[in-house]
């Protein structure tokens, strides 16, 4: 009865806006999936390299130490994923790419600031939050503040990477991930930083650094070639 009501034109006309939309943007969609999961793919596969070389230099300790770290790093994650959305629906909003960039320089400050700033404060009571865990978990501050500090990082690199999310180009994050990965493959065949967790801990927040460093450093090239344009 829907259907001979007239139902079926309204499927038929999603049907053939869904198939114009695929032809229109669909190899850009495609390319960024596939982009995007290579990023995540390469990433998590120089972090797992890691911990196995951790494993099997510094022992089930040391391993321990890096997997509680990771708890704490999980964490902080939670905020770009709660940041973002907002920022990407402002973004949607705002159609002319100065503003666009405009509205990113001031998300991205205060992501930075709030960053350094949360990973100061950790610095100074995380002794206190060891004080609430119990007592097989007390492994001292400074792998969890280097843990938090590469979440924090992440959170500063947000609104950079929604930017590119927005132009549906993963371009910048695919290379910035292969930098970061390239350096956790490299330091996991060092002894001296695969002896430990504070070293492995302290490689990856340089890894999450690089990943700031490019993201970054290609949209300031952007924002750089879009002044020009507009000049």
């Amino acid at each position: 009865m829907l259907l001979s009501g007239g139902l079926h034109k309204d499927f038929r006309h999603v049907g053939s806006s869904l198939v114009s939309f695929l032809k229109r943007s669909g190899k850009t969609i495609f390319l960024f999936s596939v982009l995007s999961f290579c990023t995540s793919l390469a990433f998590q596969s120089g972090l797992w390299l890691l911990q196995r070389q951790l494993l099997a230099h510094g022992g089930a300790v040391e391993g321990a130490v890096f997997a509680l770290g990771n708890q704490f790093y999980n964490v902080v994650l939670f905020l770009p994923g709660i940041f973002a959305p907002l920022l990407l629906r402002r973004l949607s909003i705002v159609r002319v790419e100065r503003e666009q960039i405009g509205e990113l320089l001031r998300a991205g400050g205060a992501a930075i600031c709030v960053a350094a700033l949360g990973t100061v404060i950790f610095a100074e009571v995380g002794p206190f939050i060891l004080l609430m865990l119990p007592e097989k978990y007390r492994v001292g501050p400074e792998p969890l503040t280097l843990a938090v500090a590469a979440g924090a990082i992440m959170l500063a690199k947000a609104p950079f990477s929604v930017f590119f999310q927005a132009r549906v180009s993963a371009s910048a994050e695919f290379f910035a991930s292969l930098a970061a990965t390239a350096i956790l493959v490299l330091g996991a065949f060092v002894p001296a930083v695969v002896m430990d967790a504070v070293g492995s801990l302290w490689l990856r927040v340089f890894a999450h650094f690089v990943l700031f460093a490019v993201v970054f450093g290609v949209f300031v090239a952007r924002w750089r070639f879009s002044s020009t344009k507009l000049s």
